[in-house]
């Protein structure tokens, strides 16, 4: 996977802004070239790029996680909600 991020992300502004780390799994699954550590890399993407997160690495804040062990993910949104959802809209991650 070239980039996790852009997938997560991608994966989520699919899903209505929100899913459950299974369904991120479900729909990353579909995809070809996947390691063999796919589903960490899929954690770790949403870890680091949370500030819910211990394993926050201080740059990115996209994701938020509900419940700390919920596995329930959404994308951190602002005034720009509607076109955050929008596929069309073109954002670099």
């Amino acid at each position: 996977m070239e980039n996790w991020r852009t997938t997560v992300v991608d994966i989520l502004r699919e899903s209505n802004g929100k899913a459950h780390l299974n369904d991120l799994y479900e729909k990353i699954n579909s995809l070809s070239d996947l390691p063999n550590d796919w589903k960490a890399g899929v954690r770790r993407t949403l870890e680091v790029n949370s500030s819910d997160s211990e394993a926050w690495n201080g740059k990115h804040d996209l994701f938020q996680n509900e419940e700390k062990g919920s596995g329930n993910w959404s994308l951190k949104v602002n005034g720009y909600k509607e076109a955050i959802f929008n596929n069309k809209t073109k954002f670099f991650f």
